[in-house]
């Protein structure tokens, strides 16, 4: 399933806990959305927004410090995987290795383009040292939530 639709999948379910409603319709909504306005509002308009929209992923750093978290539990699962052949887990699998191919590929467009603007911009290096620790503080938080 490609990232958008999961995503919005996702935003359709977390909407159906605050709204009742169809959890399906909701995930329509949000796509549709998506897509209408990546089509009809203009980049530099749009990109501001998203930028700031991402701020909200760092809700899961402080729902770690607030919420009571068995840490033992946790890092014996995060060392430890515990292996069963039901659906779920084996939907699990297919799910990561269906995605992290489109994640390299998109990562490695995403390292020439960055290759590009260095050689114009070369403040831009020391933006790329903190980008992937607080992409991996965030990518815990949410997998500890």
């Amino acid at each position: 399933m490609h990232p958008s639709l999961c995503s919005s999948v996702n935003m359709g379910e977390a909407l159906y806990l605050v709204i009742v409603g169809l959890k399906h319709e909701h995930a329509l909504i949000f796509a549709s959305s998506s897509v209408l306005l990546q089509v009809f509002v203009p980049y530099r308009s749009y990109a501001p927004i998203l930028k700031f929209l991402t701020l909200v992923l760092f809700l899961y750093v402080a729902v770690v410090f607030t919420i009571e978290i068995p840490w033992p539990i946790v890092l014996a699962g995060t060392f430890v995987p515990r292996i069963s052949l039901n659906h779920d887990y084996l939907l699990l699998i297919v799910a990561v290795f269906g995605i992290s191919p489109y994640l390299f590929f998109w990562q490695a467009s995403q390292e020439v383009e960055e290759m590009r603007r260095e050689r114009s911009h070369p403040r831009r290096r020391m933006m790329k040292v903190r980008s992937p620790s607080s992409a991996d503080i965030l990518k815990a938080a949410i997998d500890v939530c």
